[in-house]
């Protein structure tokens, strides 16, 4: 890849990821009016329900990127691997739209095996989508393996102009839930059928052919792709499912709200996670030496890394306690504003994320890929055992509090342990370098709470706010007079010698 197609497919994907997120920001407020609480909880669960589904390709998408990365050039090896990757895939298609047809069989005679009937209509058309997007989502490991970048950014950016024309238009004509989950289901397959098409266009065919159907390459695959597989599905329940355990513990309707907190705190995820994937590659190319000095180097960034996201988690939720409220005011309404404080404590959650990003690099750099995917089931499951009691005693407080103790209490004994077996060096020196780069932070934080705490119990929000708009106002006027200044003070100064 060329610096300038480097640059090129970077933008495009920044620019997806921009439109994403604007579009998330505005979309959200307007359909949540739109639809009501009840409805707008089963939309939430929808979104939750197809990242689950997609993961029961058992990390066949994953590995074909691997192993077609392997094999470039060998197109015998490649028809190979999508024959077969092709061939699973079109068993579960099978078996998912059956699910769904089944549901919407059952919905039609008055069964309803899911006590909302709304739901149960969702959750088969979600199935339905699902079958045929795990078809064709594996063409996008052909686009990736051949850094085709480009276009598959320009494909998500294809994806999310339709949800912005498309899901105002539906709302403005009368249409609601079921319609708005049809069009998206239609979109998302739209969306994965562009990289097959394009496959076809460019390579001329679909590398699939019944001849080369393989168990052994199938059990290939299985056996690269089930690692992967239980990180994405212990990071999907994370906390993305969390809306799933409120509608079971709360009802759906109490799901909206959730859905509101973890959207605002989604987006700070993502503006996290651009910052930390830029040394996931540096530390994994130093673990993968023999030499001591580059593993030490590599531990410099693990920590290095973890201190970048330190600060960016602690500018969010420093940001989020002071404006959550107008923030929430602003976006979805002053019905909503009550939820400041749960804001705050959900967005706790990038500390978890820097622990993650920051440490499974090095560990991966040094082959413990397993340890760390178990490490990451065990505090899933440690926070799905406690979510629904939390829930019933604290509300959604609780079930932030079992996320964040279960996550901090996992990374501190056993993701750092690991750190501390694999570097050589003892715990107590690997914890030592965490306090120290978590230190400053934590004074930092704790006088900004200070400071906030102060400005609302003498009532000087209002004084204080005026104060930041003339700072601001000064500010920008001496950016634009900063030549006028300097040249003044160099003439002064020649004047003076």
């Amino acid at each position: 890849m060329t610096s300038s197609h480097y640059l090129n497919a970077t933008v495009v994907r920044i620019a997806a990821l921009v439109l994403n997120a604007l579009g998330t920001f505005f979309l959200f407020p307007f359909i949540l009016n739109n639809i009501g609480e009840h409805d707008f909880g089963i939309w939430s669960v929808a979104a939750s329900i197809t990242g689950y589904m997609l993961l029961i390709d058992f990390g066949v998408s994953l590995a074909c990127t691997r192993f077609l990365s392997l094999s470039m050039g060998d197109e015998k090896r490649w028809q190979r691997i999508i024959t077969n990757a092709v061939a699973l895939s079109l068993v579960l298609m099978l078996l998912f739209v059956m699910l769904g047809l089944g549901l919407l069989a059952l919905r039609h005679f008055d069964i309803n095996i899911i006590s909302d009937r709304t739901l149960s209509l969702v959750v088969g058309v979600l199935a339905i989508e699902t079958g045929f997007s795990m078809v064709l989502r594996l063409y996008q490991s052909i686009l990736r393996t051949d850094l085709k970048y480009i276009q598959l950014g320009l494909f998500e950016i294809l994806r999310v102009l339709l949800r912005l024309v498309g899901f105002p238009f539906i709302l403005f004509a009368g249409g609601g839930l079921i319609q708005l989950i049809m069009y998206s289901a239609a979109v998302n397959v739209l969306f994965f059928s562009c990289s097959y098409f394009y496959v076809r266009y460019s390579h001329h065919h679909t590398y699939f052919s019944k001849y080369d159907i393989d168990f052994s390459v199938i059990k290939e695959l299985f056996h690269f792709g089930k690692f992967a597989i239980v990180v994405q599905a212990a990071e999907l329940f994370r906390y993305r499912l969390d809306g799933v355990f409120i509608g079971i513990a709360m009802g759906i309707s109490s799901i909206a709200q959730y859905a509101i907190l973890i959207t605002a705190v989604d987006m700070a995820v993502q503006v996290l996670s651009r910052f930390l994937s830029y040394w996931e590659t540096i530390i994994i190319r130093h673990t993968d030496t023999d030499s001591s000095d580059d593993d030490q180097i590599a531990l410099d960034y693990l920590f290095k890394s973890m201190t970048i996201g330190f600060w960016i988690s602690a500018l969010f939720i420093g940001n989020f306690y002071l404006l959550g409220e107008t923030f929430l005011t602003l976006w979805v309404g002053e019905k909503y504003a009550h939820l400041t404080d749960e804001l705050v404590l959900l967005s706790s959650l990038l500390i978890l994320v820097t622990f993650q990003m920051s440490i499974t690099p090095y560990l991966n750099g040094h082959g413990k890929q397993k340890s760390d995917a178990f490490m990451t089931l065990f505090e899933v499951v440690v926070k799905a055992s406690l979510a629904v009691p939390a829930i019933h005693f604290l509300g959604f407080k609780g079930l932030m509090l079992v996320t964040l103790l279960s996550g901090v209490a996992v990374s501190l004994l056993g993701r750092l342990t690991m750190v501390a077996n694999v570097s050589g060096h003892s715990y107590s020196v690997i914890i030592l370098r965490l306090i120290k780069i978590s230190l400053p932070i934590i004074l930092v934080s704790f006088f900004v709470f200070l400071l906030a705490n102060i400005v609302d119990t003498f009532h000087l929000r209002e004084m204080v706010s005026k104060l930041l708009i003339l700072v601001l106002q000064a500010l920008i006027l001496l950016f634009f007079m900063r030549d006028k200044i300097r040249n003044k003070l160099q003439s002064k100064v020649i004047t003076v010698t």
